[in-house]
């Protein structure tokens, strides 16, 4: 009798320790998460694709990711510790940046999304005449991007940073007037641009 009740102890010890040991492990498990990278307007992912690294600020490590064809870094091996935890994410990705500079995410398994956006120098100046008149309503356009003169002669421009080589030249044309081309200079001063009249 004493036998059967010093096994059926030691059987019931076993299975705690067993189960504390299973216990233990669940919450040493590590999970993963998607984080995707999109657009101001929406979840749209943009040319960043595959051309970017999230770098995620774990506390005692950084681990970086890169961005795969859908605008997602698949963040692994986060310690089961750290879930719900609000940490600090940086991008490297030419050209972009994250729309919320301070990027705070909270880690879960859920997915989160990053907007970014596209890192632009803002060009400005006016349009003059030979004679210092101002002319308004003239196209000013450096490639894909495009404004017309205000009432004041004045134009305002928001380049992207990694500006194509192809497209680095200024253009100002409107009727009664030669067009006008110089190179692109990146620069906070407001340049004048001084448009000949076709003769």
């Amino acid at each position: 009798m004493k036998i059967r009740m010093h096994l059926a102890w030691y059987f019931i010890a076993i299975v705690l320790l067993g189960l504390t040991a299973c216990d233990q492990l669940k919450t040493e498990e590590n999970f993963a998460m998607s984080v995707f990278v999109h657009g101001e307007a929406g979840r749209d992912v943009i040319p960043l694709k595959r051309d970017g690294i999230l770098t995620v600020d774990l506390g005692t490590e950084k681990k970086s990711f890169a961005l795969n064809e859908q605008g997602e870094a698949r963040i692994t091996e986060i310690p089961q510790s750290l879930h719900d935890k609000q940490v600090k994410v940086t991008l490297a990705a030419a050209g972009y940046e994250l729309l919320d500079p301070s990027g705070i995410i909270k880690l879960s398994p859920e997915n989160v999304y990053l907007a970014v956006r596209m890192i632009t120098l803002p060009i400005s100046g006016q349009v003059q005449d030979t004679k210092g008149n101002i002319i308004s309503g003239a196209k000013v356009s450096v490639g894909q991007y495009a404004t017309q003169t205000d009432e004041n002669g004045w134009y305002m421009l928001k380049l992207p940073r990694n500006l194509p080589e192809k497209d680095q030249s200024l253009e100002v044309s409107i009727a009664g007037y030669k067009p006008y081309k110089i190179p692109v200079l990146m620069e906070e001063a407001p340049q004048t641009l001084i448009l000949q009249r076709e003769k």
